[in-house]
């Protein structure tokens, strides 16, 4: 039977949520955004125009080239994203050519780049993540009682600085007023959607870790990020964290949080993750764009 692949509308959303659902953890982005802003392109936040292939009625791969010119994609098959790369090329020019990232599991993330002809030269950062996934019925439950709260105003600025932090040291952006603006908007939306959570010591008199814990998929927790000070690191707080989190979450979604899923490469993190009770479920690329690139198909 012949794939085809085409744009895809609001009415598609039942069978790309029919595709999309058993990729949960590995296509987060992309089923989360989606449950949000719907499958047309706006321009506003969590939009995109997202490419379906098709097996005759049947959705069988999709990318999706969002509002902040990132590329997501879920193909379980990833030779069918041969269908959908001519018209993720023409999206891209139509749209000025910028490219922000490509997040996806390894082999669609590799198709999609070398699809691309990305040179090397084009990326400011380019890793290999693992996937972890934690059911939650496997949580270690010696971590739950903990002084995990949702953030609130008073915890504006150190936010801020400590997100500023973790891009710069872990996403290697640049610092400077336009990383500013976008962290004050990234947390300021974050706490209005209730994503963003804080571990306060004891006596509740200062804040000693922060994480992103959220998501608009009611069974799924996505984490990130996840950071502490430099000052306040190996002492554990991660766990205590995040378990306190997830089930600040699951209350707020009436216990109906089955999994948790996130992206990491480093050791002491993962250690964490891993004593927490998640385990590696395939490996994730992210390609992380230079912001002076613009994608040109004739000059590559």
């Amino acid at each position: 039977m012949t794939k085809t692949s085409r744009i895809l509308t609001n009415n598609d959303y039942p069978i790309f949520e029919q595709f999309i659902k058993p990729y949960t953890a590995e296509a987060f982005f992309l089923r989360s955004n989606a449950a949000r802003a719907g499958l047309e392109y706006n321009g506003s936040a969590f939009s995109a125009e997202y490419i379906g292939v098709f097996d005759d009625t049947r959705i069988i791969s999709v990318v999706a080239y969002t509002w902040i010119n990132s590329i997501l994609a879920c193909a379980p098959d990833v030779s069918d994203l041969q269908y959908a790369t001519p018209l993720l090329k023409d999206i891209i020019v139509k749209r000025g050519g910028k490219i922000e990232a490509i997040c996806a599991m390894k082999p669609e993330g590799d198709l999609i780049t070398s699809a691309l002809n990305l040179p090397t030269s084009a990326s400011r950062k380019d890793e290999t993540e693992y996937l972890y996934v934690l059911e939650m019925r496997n949580l270690t439950a010696q971590f739950l009682n903990s002084q995990t709260r949702p953030t609130a105003a008073k915890d504006f600025d150190i936010l801020c600085a400590w997100r500023e932090d973790f891009n710069i040291q872990f996403l290697g952006a640049q610092k400077g007023d336009e990383l500013t603006q976008f962290v004050r908007d990234e947390i300021t939306r974050r706490t209005n959607d209730g994503e963003l959570f804080v571990l306060e010591t004891m006596d509740g008199g200062n804040i000693v870790s922060f994480a992103g814990v959220g998501g608009f998929i009611p069974e799924h927790l996505h984490i990130g990020p996840v950071y502490t000070p430099p000052d306040q690191r190996g002492k554990g707080y991660a766990k205590f964290l995040l378990a306190g989190a997830f089930t600040l979450q699951n209350n707020a979604r009436g216990g109906a949080v089955k999994t948790a899923g996130l992206f990491t490469e480093n050791p002491s993190a993962i250690k964490t993750y891993e004593t927490l009770g998640f385990v590696r479920n395939g490996e994730f690329r992210l390609n992380l764009i230079r912001e002076d690139f613009r994608y040109n198909p004739s000059m590559l």
